[in-house]
């Protein structure tokens, strides 16, 4: 039964992106009134800002070693107890 529902979440979620990536094309070309024949999608793309995207991604890097490092401490301080 995992099997089966790991398999249609995986279905699903390739269907979302395929839905997505097909309607996107359309969505801008009607927004842009069409006649050129080109694709635009610097409506999409000027939106999305990569600098939050790499600070979100150094906060959650920084957090995992800073618990890294805390364990490590931690046995080293346990160890140094036992004996």
């Amino acid at each position: 039964m995992k099997e089966k529902l790991e398999r249609l979440k995986a279905i699903g979620g390739r269907a979302g992106v395929a839905a997505v990536m097909i309607a996107t094309p359309f969505a801008a070309h009607a927004e842009g009134g069409g006649g050129s024949g080109a694709v635009d999608l610097s409506a999409m793309t000027n939106s999305i800002s990569f600098a939050q995207v790499g600070t979100a991604i150094l906060a959650v890097a920084a957090s995992l070693a800073l618990i890294y490092v805390g364990v490590k401490g931690a046995k080293i301080v346990l160890g140094f107890i036992r004996g």
